[in-house]
This record gives C-alpha cells, sequence and structure tokens, in this order.
C-alpha cells in the first residue's frame, strides 16, 4: 500500500472520532467494568456471608462475558 492509501484507509475508520478520544473511550470502559466486577466481588462475598444465593449477580457476570466475546466475534471476526 502507498502512502496516501493507508491515510484514506485510516480517515475513513476513525472519520468520527479521533486517536485522543477512542482512547478515553477505551479507558473509561476498562474502568467501568473494573468497578462493575468490585462491586459484584463484594455483593457475592456479601450474600456468601448472610446464606443468600449469588445466582443473580454469576447470571449478570457470565452474561457479561458472553457479550463482550460475541462483540467480538460479530464485528472483528474474531474468536476467543
Amino acid at each position: 500500500m502507498e502512502k496516501n492509501e493507508i491515510l484514506e484507509k485510516s480517515r475513513r475508520e476513525n472519520h468520527l472520532q479521533d486517536e485522543r478520544e477512542k482512547t478515553i473511550r477505551i479507558q473509561g470502559e476498562s474502568f467501568s467494568l473494573i468497578f462493575v466486577f468490585g462491586i459484584g466481588l463484594l455483593l457475592t462475598t456479601y450474600k456468601l456471608i448472610n446464606h443468600i444465593p449469588v445466582g443473580d449477580i454469576l447470571a449478570m457476570f457470565w452474561a457479561c462475558s458472553f457479550g463482550c466475546c460475541l462483540y467480538k466475534a460479530v464485528n472483528l471476526k474474531q474468536r476467543s
């Protein structure tokens, strides 16, 4: 590929946001996933201590994991 072809392809792929915005979005999504994981861990611990079933929290965790894999498979044509 020539330099101009590479630049044009990059412009088409990033026409709605620049690299800084994309990095901030990815960091925000990563932070929110870590935050949700921490809250889920606290709730699971609380429920286990009080002998309350934890299936609902675990179902949300697995749904989130499946959603991430499904998104990659559909949009990026990747398997994990």
